[in-house]
């Protein structure tokens, strides 16, 4: 249950961040909050900066691994929405890469100490690292 929060928290920490930048929007999918005006941008922006401290003080008392993840999680939103590295291709896949597997790592580590089975993030780094090796993941030229 634990685990499941805190990834709902930091999906909807990076979907605020999404809508804080709303002009595409205006055009697309207009029956939003913010692009319909029921919601101004600025009220987005303070929601998740509030909501990013929250995730980083909780994730601190959950432990190092935790914090960890959510500092990279909130860290690979801002270099995304905010730096607008989401313009440019090789940038944009790296963030969106490195948002994913802090956001895993922190899910799993909440599983694997509340489960008391610390094999399950053993496991999942073998994973990444037999993808690495085996599978040869990465720009071929």
């Amino acid at each position: 249950m634990k685990s499941s929060l805190w990834a709902f928290f930091h999906l909807l920490q990076i979907a605020l961040s999404n809508q804080s930048s709303a002009n595409e929007d205006k055009l697309d999918k207009p029956w939003r909050p913010v692009p319909s005006g029921r919601v101004s941008v600025e009220q987005v922006r303070r929601l998740r900066w509030i909501l990013s401290a929250t995730c980083l003080v909780v994730s601190f008392l959950l432990g190092r691994f935790v914090f960890g993840a959510s500092l990279g999680v909130t860290l690979y939103t801002i270099l995304y929405d905010d730096l607008l590295l989401r313009g440019h291709l090789v940038f944009r896949n790296l963030c969106i890469a490195a948002g994913y597997l802090a956001s895993d790592i922190g899910t799993l580590t909440i599983m694997s100490e509340s489960s008391h089975h610390p094999e399950i993030l053993d496991n999942f780094s073998n994973y990444i690292c037999h993808l690495l090796q085996n599978r040869r993941v990465g720009w071929t030229g």
